[in-house]
């Protein structure tokens, strides 16, 4: 069997999109060795300490993103990224050309005003391309144009692809919807649940005490819904709230300010930074019940699979690929998007003792069987489909 060469291309040096190479790509490298596939990763000059590993092949060659605080002024900061995304892409394209004997690319994320030209490029050389759609629409558009040209370019570029992946049926449905007829094949590898320091045996389902704290873990945006869960809060007496994850926006981050200002101290802890790998752990063993509020989603949330990882029951909006798993698993509520009366009562729902226990034993069965290794072959499936 001819040897088949793989290149990831995840540009994000750091967070959770970059362990998400790691864990997979580390996979692949794995069961690529029985299957004739040879993979390896280019990323970012500062890829993050803990993401070096030998399991593969690693090119840090691009240049690294400069925070919006080294400028001065917005002209000077939109002029630095425009300048810095054709630059990167420009040097991968240059990489691709130069290393030679590259059969696939599969790209975790590229710059969408680049993609449809220069992935034409790409296949016109022999190379196969494929895309893993994390996000079909972005959290935030800035206006109505932005929208129709940021879609555009995707949709424009995720045809020119040979496959694109996603983790749900519902999210290929959705993805086929957005792309129209004509469409690339779409294929379903569902998501692994992360081996990030979560419990080997089932935790503790009793209450240890007559509170019950919920988590809310991520970056803050105002899309997953914050502002839904504070005004939830407000009709669980029992429950208290850690929200741990850097808020985006500084008009968000007030708004949050004024709504936990209605509660009584000590019900609502704001951790408004980025979280340790190292402290996640502790975050979710002192909580009982992940909560994704969110208001409009149309991917699937890593948050959701690290509650996996720990064994926490999960209440979510019915949106995305979120509300799709949380229902096919059983491992907690499902509740309609911008209803904070309905988020209280699902809360309330999950908490329940014989409701969580079945939910907690669902964590434990769904996370023996989304493996990397799984995800892994059924990827390399997808590799060896584009290549034939």
């Amino acid at each position: 069997m001819k040897t088949l060469n793989v290149c990831l291309y995840t540009p994000t040096s750091s967070g959770g999109h970059a362990l998400y190479t790691k864990e997979l790509l580390t996979a692949v490298a794995e069961a690529g060795a029985d299957r004739g596939v040879a993979a390896e990763l280019v990323t970012c000059e500062d890829l993050e300490d803990g993401l070096w590993t030998e399991a593969y092949p690693i090119h840090a060659i691009l240049p690294h993103l400069r925070p919006r605080s080294a400028f001065r002024s917005s002209a000077a900061w939109l002029a630095s990224r425009l300048a810095y995304y054709s630059r990167r892409e420009g040097m991968f394209l240059d990489w691709v050309t130069r290393r030679g004997g590259v059969d696939v690319v599969h790209f975790q994320e590229y710059t969408p005003w680049l993609a449809p030209r220069h992935w034409r490029a790409l296949r016109r050389r022999g190379v196969r391309t494929i895309y893993t759609v994390h996000n079909i629409l972005l959290h935030g558009y800035k206006n109505a144009l932005h929208k129709v040209v940021r879609d555009s370019c995707l949709r424009a570029g995720w045809r020119e692809c040979d496959a694109l992946l996603v983790h749900t049926e519902g999210l290929r449905e959705k993805l086929a919807d957005f792309l129209g007829p004509g469409h690339p094949p779409i294929h379903v590898t569902p998501h692994a649940v992360w081996s990030r320091g979560g419990p080997q045996e089932p935790i503790e389902v009793e209450p240890s005490s007559a509170r019950t704290r919920l988590l809310f873990f991520g970056v803050v945006r105002q899309n997953k819904g914050l502002h839904i869960l504070l005004r939830a809060l407000g009709r669980l007496p029992n429950c208290d709230l850690t929200a741990a994850g850097e808020i985006e926006n500084d008009g968000y981050r007030d708004r949050i300010r004024e709504l936990s200002g209605h509660l009584a101290p000590g019900r609502f802890e704001l951790i408004d930074r980025y979280v340790s790998e190292d402290e996640v752990p502790g975050l979710f063993a002192s909580s009982r019940l992940v909560v994704l509020p969110y208001t409009s989603f149309a991917a699937q949330s890593g948050v959701l699979h690290l509650a996996l990882a720990h064994g926490r029951p999960v209440v979510a909006s019915d949106i995305g690929g979120m509300g799709e798993c949380v229902r096919n698993w059983g491992i907690g509520q499902v509740v309609a998007p911008d209803d904070d009366v309905a988020l209280a009562a699902a809360i309330q729902k999950a908490l329940e003792p014989s409701a969580y226990r079945d939910a907690v034993d669902a964590t434990l069965r769904v996370r023996r069987d989304l493996t990397w290794e799984r995800m892994a072959e059924a990827t390399i499936d997808v590799y060896r489909a584009v290549a034939s």
